[in-house]
């Protein structure tokens, strides 16, 4: 299947944007990613993990697959006739194949489009090598002395340099880099570039949305949730499991014995307590039962906690003073007061709280000391003061509803969701001051994400960027 280009611009840059290392090697770029259920094909070449929890590689230059629900590999049908010795999955989720005279890409979610030829992108010269570009999309070098940069929506840009190209490398801090027999050459990433401000550190085990968790004993837990993009071709999942991240990799820890998405994720001693949100069955039908379950980290156990006073289809929890807090919106259609429940060691009721301010929808937030900064959705930063259990609001500039909350060096990140300026905005609410301020920006839009303070480090992990579900974990530089 052909495809014909709309160029949006096309920019040449001379030799001079790259310049000689002094290093004679490309520096070291580790990303975590979560181990396949089954060991790679011996002889497997250019070894890739997408963001819907699929792996990908190349045996005796054919595209080999390890689906998401799967254990065993197999040699992928209808792929375009090709001796093929380049794979890349790139950042919006697409799969990218290429020999030395053919570029195709899949797009897994709409499979039945078929592969997409770009091979024109070339223009006839040989391709040398493929990777990642620092947008996320494809990069290729060719024998003509060009690097072609393939970014969202078909932008290129072509880098013409005066050396033969024998391998390209892109590092964390998004710098362009080239090998031309044992000289090594950079073009670095310009001061505003995304990855001056964040790392990409790991990946989760496929891409989620509408996730909360806390951190307990240096790492951070969260239920799997709800993916509208998983395995392949895409389809939806609800997952079961509960995952970990320690500040490196992620890992599953237990499976809830159900489905369950948007609960509430804290601790309580030495049990993560996951609470109310919804469940989905195998037919994908919604249900919000009034529970909460209790994960020992030290047995392994899961085990059920007394029922809530009512359902929250998307809940919030987190611990102050040995006690677990749980708060979300009802089913009510209409805008109403946020309930609040809170529970101790071996309570055998939950206790209700003073309800919040008015509003509706997904809950997301985070505790700073003795406050709690819960933002409703196109509303205000709700603060509940944990001393006195009263409540007080605050607009936020950018009205966003789905954000990312986090505390970090004693300040409260409001970051993506859906606003009234950009996706991938950042607003810093300082709580001594009463302001707000522009933040850095992030990667890409994230909404329905989360962020969370591990270690005095802050993270921000899954959400949506347009139409793709992430799996990219980042640490904040700075």
């Amino acid at each position: 299947m052909k495809i014909l280009f709309l160029l949006c611009f096309s920019l040449y840059l001379m030799a001079e944007d790259f310049v000689l290392s002094k290093q004679n090697n490309f520096p070291e770029f580790p990303i975590n990613i979560p181990k396949p259920a089954s060991q790679w094909p011996q002889s497997s070449s250019q070894r890739s993990f997408d963001v819907y929890g699929n792996y990908w590689t190349l045996v005796d230059n054919e595209v080999w697959l390890l689906k998401a629900s799967s254990k065993q590999w197999r040699k992928v049908d209808n792929v375009p006739k090709g001796k093929w010795q380049h794979l890349i999955n790139d950042e919006t989720g697409k799969l990218v194949i290429a020999d030395d005279t053919q570029i195709f890409r899949l797009n897994p979610s709409k499979v039945n489009q078929g592969w997409k030829d770009y091979s024109s992108l070339i223009q006839g010269a040989k391709i040398t090598d493929l990777t990642i570009a620092p947008s996320g999309g494809m990069l290729i070098s060719c024998d003509n002395n060009k690097i072609i940069d393939l970014k969202k929506k078909d932008h290129i840009t072509v880098y013409q340099t005066k050396f033969k190209i024998d391998k390209i490398f892109v590092d964390d801090l998004g710098s362009i880099w080239f090998r031309s027999g044992k000289d090594h050459y950079v073009k670095e990433s310009s001061k505003d570039a995304w990855q001056r401000d964040w790392k990409l550190v790991a990946r989760m085990p496929s891409g989620t949305h509408d996730l909360g968790g806390d951190v307990l004993d240096g790492k951070f837990y969260m239920e799997w949730a709800l993916t509208g993009m998983y395995d392949f071709p895409n389809q939806g999942k609800c997952h079961e499991e509960l995952l970990s991240f320690d500040g490196e990799k992620w890992k599953i820890e237990a499976h809830y014995g159900m489905a369950r998405a948007y609960c509430g994720v804290s601790y309580l001693g030495n049990n993560i307590i996951t609470a109310g949100g919804e469940s989905r069955d195998a037919e994908g039908q919604k249900t919000y039962p009034p529970i909460a379950q209790s994960f020992d980290i030290e047995s392994k156990k899961i085990s059920s906690l007394p029922e809530l006073p009512l359902a929250l289809p998307s809940a919030l929890s987190f611990n102050h003073q040995n006690r677990y807090y749980l708060m979300g919106y009802g089913q009510e259609k209409e805008d109403h007061k946020i309930h609040l429940f809170s529970l101790a060691d071996g309570d055998s009721q939950w206790q209700v709280e003073n309800k919040g301010p008015l509003g509706k929808g997904s809950s997301y937030g985070a505790k700073l000391k003795d406050k709690f900064y819960h933002i409703v959705d196109h509303k205000y930063l709700a603060i509940l003061d944990l001393g006195t259990m009263s409540w007080t609001t605050i607009a936020v500039p950018n009205s966003p509803r789905s954000a990312a909350v986090a505390h970090y060096k004693g300040e409260i990140w409001i970051m993506s969701g859906r606003n009234k300026t950009s996706d991938r905005d950042v607003y810093i609410f300082s709580p001594g001051k009463n302001t707000f301020r522009k933040g850095p920006q992030l990667p890409h839009g994230i909404i329905w994400g989360t962020g969370f303070n591990l270690n005095t480090k802050l993270y921000i992990t899954g959400g949506v960027d347009a139409s793709t579900f992430n799996n990219a974990t980042y640490q904040y530089r700075h």
